[in-house]
């Protein structure tokens, strides 16, 4: 549904903020909240998917996040065998304090036994920036799932020299780690 001028649209890559698409498959979904008037609304549903194969399902997407000041935002909803659930399970604004693609998800385990659902991506605009999101899964819920996200340092290390390396490790998972060991490697050369 369209509402107030505001569309989702599939793109190669987005526009207002400019981003190559996340997965690298030249194709995202963007709301094009820049262009939108304050408060309007369009929403992107999926086809149907039954969740019985799944214990613990879970939606993830990547969403790309930029630090222009803005409320722009989706917010996901669930359609139970074609009835909407106005009941929002997630709200995930474009504004962050990093610029970037970054995971997103939703716990869908109270719909293994729905029989069908649809999820849709509720954009709402503040006139701002286009909300871009990629890389939509609904899989089984990782328990332990960590995730290199920055890696800072020299790209290249003379023989007999230390260097420094910062790291920042992400926990996307449902467990909390209480130690994790990280290894740097050169092609097949552990280091």
């Amino acid at each position: 549904p369209r509402d107030d001028g505001a569309a989702w649209t599939l793109q190669d890559n987005g526009g207002k903020p400019a981003t190559a698409d996340q997965s690298g498959d030249n194709g995202l979904a963007t709301f094009n909240s820049a262009d939108a008037p304050q408060g309007s609304r369009a929403e992107l549903s999926s086809p149907k998917v039954s969740l019985a194969w799944l214990t613990a399902p879970e939606l993830s997407f990547m969403l790309y996040h930029t630090t222009t000041p803005g409320n722009d935002r989706i917010t996901v909803k669930v359609h139970v065998n074609d009835e909407t659930h106005d009941v929002a399970y997630g709200t995930f604004t474009r504004q962050s304090d990093v610029v970037g693609w970054q995971r997103h998800t939703v716990d869908l385990s109270s719909f293994v036994d729905a029989g069908t659902i649809r999820v849709a991506f509720v954009g709402e605009s503040d006139g701002c920036e286009n909300i871009h999101i990629d890389n939509i899964t609904i899989d089984e819920a990782q328990l332990v799932d960590l995730q290199l996200t920055e890696v800072s340092g020299p790209r290249r290390i003379a023989v007999g020299i230390d260097a420094t390396y910062n790291v920042v490790v992400t926990n996307i998972g449902h467990t909390a780690i209480d130690g994790a060991t990280l290894t740097l490697s050169e092609a097949e050369n552990v280091v």
